[in-house]
């Protein structure tokens, strides 16, 4: 079936976000976002950065904590640090400058499950086990992970920091999307929409989510 034809059948939204994605990226966005070099790293980055601001507030936390911590290469080591502290809070005000109890209890939940979650796939390493979860994992399969404050978008972030080719229905992808077709969309239906707009233009996901985010989230300051 040719991509005329297919495109000819996709649904009204996803045709016009497909025009909307080759007007805002002539040349297909190749450039994803890099990942950490370890899973706890990675998470860090993930939780930290919900809803704060990545380059002002997350980046610096996550990239401080790794000239701190270079032992902390594991999940099991993260949880452990951690445990040393009184409380997960106390951890989060002392080792990254940041008081929240919830988000630190987040935290310690998603370090937590991704050390069960590895556990049935093979792997030399940490990192291999959990790229290959992320890459087998489904969106709603969110709700079965079980962190309370740890909803689709975030779920979604830590497959992406795992390579996973997918995205993330975060504010700036939501707000990409109801502008392209012209109506708001929720988070599921963004991220359906922009699955199937990549795969019909055949674009990495991660680097058209990490394009749509360098343009408006960097944008705004």
């Amino acid at each position: 079936m040719s991509r005329t034809k297919l495109l000819r059948d996709a649904d009204p939204d996803t045709r016009l976000l497909i025009e909307a994605l080759r007007r805002t990226f002539p040349t297909p966005p190749k450039r994803g976002f890099a990942s950490w070099s370890v899973p706890p790293l990675n998470v860090l980055d993930c939780v930290l950065s919900l809803n704060r601001r990545y380059d002002t507030f997350c980046r610096p936390r996550v990239q401080q904590f790794a000239n701190q911590h270079p032992e902390v290469e594991t999940l099991d080591r993260l949880l452990r640090l951690i445990k040393k502290y009184s409380s997960p809070l106390e951890f989060s005000i002392k080792e990254l400058n940041y008081r929240d109890e919830k988000r630190a209890a987040t935290l310690v939940g998603v370090s937590s499950r991704l050390l069960q979650v590895q556990k049935v796939f093979s792997g030399s390493s940490e990192t291999s086990r959990l790229r290959q979860w992320a890459r087998l994992a489904k969106p709603s399969d969110y709700e079965a992970f079980g962190v309370q404050g740890f909803g689709l978008s975030g779920f979604q972030y830590l497959r992406m920091l795992f390579r996973a080719q997918t995205t993330k229905p975060d504010v700036w992808i939501r707000r990409f999307v109801s502008d392209a077709v012209g109506h708001a969309v929720g988070d599921s239906q963004a991220l359906t929409l922009l699955e199937a707009a990549g795969e019909h233009l055949k674009w990495s996901l991660l680097a058209v989510d990490n394009a749509i985010w360098g343009q408006m989230a960097r944008s705004t300051g």
